[in-house]
């Protein structure tokens, strides 16, 4: 699938940046995230001409804004919607304001972005005959049957945009826009060292975030759901 301009938030680290170095050769890619410090050295890093960068956090009033007004301007067709927050720890010994920092960024802005950047996209799309898409960064906690102790706003979070997803998908079929949640198994990001999760379980080695990336741009337009293997 071809497209023109990407939007990427959670583009700071990990399966974000993965996803700038993959579509920044081959596209004008937007990325946006809470750190700009981390943001520039980024595109630095990538130094593709066509690589611009916003910072904004998605919990703040105005987050969203800022970035729906960027990606209007940059004519988004693609939007890889990777932001996302993470604690580890029983829900009852958690701060009441972190939990509800975790749902403004994961649940709350993933519907302001898609129902604000969704008809844009659609308008680009249409404007030269081709199609949007949207990818968003669910998980295996998502569609794993086993509850998760520790984890349960997260995990609860990442079955909303799952399920999301797989309604936007058959209310928009007939439109010319793809949907895929994405579903990471366990990865080797800094994710897991913010959040404060333990990963000295793991009996086989983390996906690197290049792979989950590759598999996630082959899988759009393919299917609606992709879990990682």
């Amino acid at each position: 699938m071809s497209y023109r301009s990407a939007l990427v938030t959670g583009a700071n680290s990990g399966i974000g940046a993965a996803f700038v170095e993959a579509l920044a050769a081959r596209t004008e890619v937007l990325l946006t995230g809470r750190r700009s410090d981390e943001l520039a050295a980024l595109a630095e890093r990538v130094a593709a001409p066509r690589l611009r960068y916003v910072a904004a956090d998605l919990a703040a009033p105005d987050g969203c804004e800022r970035v729906v007004a960027e990606a209007r301007r940059r004519g988004v067709d693609l939007f890889v919607h990777n932001a996302a927050l993470a604690r580890y720890g029983p829900f009852l010994d958690k701060p009441l304001a972190d939990e509800l920092d975790l749902v403004r960024v994961n649940v709350l802005a993933a519907v302001e972005l898609f129902h604000a950047l969704i008809p844009i996209m659609l308008q680009n799309a249409r404007s030269y005959g081709g199609r949007a898409g949207l990818i968003a960064v669910s998980s295996t906690a998502a569609v794993n049957a086993a509850a998760k102790p520790n984890m349960a706003t997260y995990g609860a979070s990442k079955s909303f945009v799952l399920r999301l997803i797989e309604s936007l998908a058959v209310e928009l079929k007939g439109e010319p826009i793809d949907f895929l949640a994405l579903c990471p198994t366990y990865t080797a990001t800094s994710h897991f060292a913010r959040a404060g999760i333990p990963i000295n379980h793991l009996t086989r080695p983390m996906m690197s975030a290049q792979e989950v990336v590759r598999q996630g741009l082959a899988a759009i337009g393919e299917k609606t759901v992709h879990i990682c293997q």
